[in-house]
């Protein structure tokens, strides 16, 4: 019974490199969230551009160049949130990454120590992420009527709340 006991215990804890296909694919997440993000960023680019040739100047660019700018960003915060997640989920079940460990700079955002410390700053970034997204789509929102004005007014309100409640432990 003693052998079949350490048996299980040795396979429960050789089946957390299973964790390592989801690191993998985390950064090749990131290095593609990182190419499409920075091909939007040409493309903003490009947009800010052409607008100094054209005869109405920067007239019409405003909102586009605004959301051409915000899915850029979009992009680059999924981005540190695959990076941040392949390195959070590396650190607390495969094994301590020794030169973060070394490098104060590091310090502040990268090392995990346990899995509290993971979701809290995970759900940080996730909370950035979905702001953005939501003011990237306020922007495409054609406001016909008062009551619009006012459901837009109440989620920015919501919005608010929930910046001050995560930044309250």
């Amino acid at each position: 019974m003693k052998y079949l006991i350490n048996a299980l215990e040795w396979l429960f804890w050789q089946t957390r490199f299973v964790i390592f296909i989801g690191v993998l694919s985390g950064i090749l997440t990131t290095l593609v969230l990182v190419i499409l993000g920075t091909i939007d960023a040409y493309d903003f680019f490009a947009t800010f551009y052409k607008s100094f040739g054209s005869k109405k100047g920067f007239t019409g660019m405003g909102s586009t160049a605004l959301l051409k700018g915000l899915k850029m960003v979009e992009l680059f915060l999924a981005a540190t949130l695959t990076m941040f997640f392949s390195f959070g989920i590396f650190q607390v079940f495969i094994h301590r990454i020794s030169r973060f460990e070394n490098d104060p700079e590091a310090a502040k955002g990268l090392i995990v120590t346990n899995i509290e410390q993971f979701k809290d700053k995970f759900l940080k970034l996730i909370h950035i992420i979905l702001i953005t997204t939501f003011f990237k789509y306020t922007l495409t929102v054609k406001f016909s009527n008062e009551t619009d004005l006012l459901y837009l007014s109440g989620s920015i309100f919501l919005v608010a709340a929930s910046m001050y409640l995560a930044s309250k432990k």
